[in-house]
């Protein structure tokens, strides 16, 4: 698969944004030997648990010499500002 599909897996494990900015085009084999965190939890960042994910994540990536970097930006979201439950008719 391409290197972009590889975004949305990491984005998975570390539970925050990652974006591809290798370049790289063509198709890979990947196998990650990660396990993820505790599903429907909130990521707290002064988990050691978390941060052992995060490390082991990365560690992962920099073995086929890929880096994940943390950044600043601007990412697209959206905001429920009001909901209703529908009438009853």
């Amino acid at each position: 698969m391409p290197v972009t599909s590889l975004s949305p897996i990491l984005a998975d494990l570390l539970r925050r944004p990652v974006f591809d900015q290798t370049g790289l085009k063509g198709l890979f084999n990947y196998r990650l030997d990660v396990a993820p965190g505790p599903p429907n939890s909130s990521p707290q960042l002064d988990d050691p648990a978390y941060q052992d994910s995060i490390d082991a994540v990365t560690s992962a990536m920099e073995k086929p010499g890929l880096r994940i970097q943390a950044a600043k930006g601007t990412v697209e979201s959206v905001v429920i500002d009001q909901i209703e439950r529908p009438s009853a008719n």
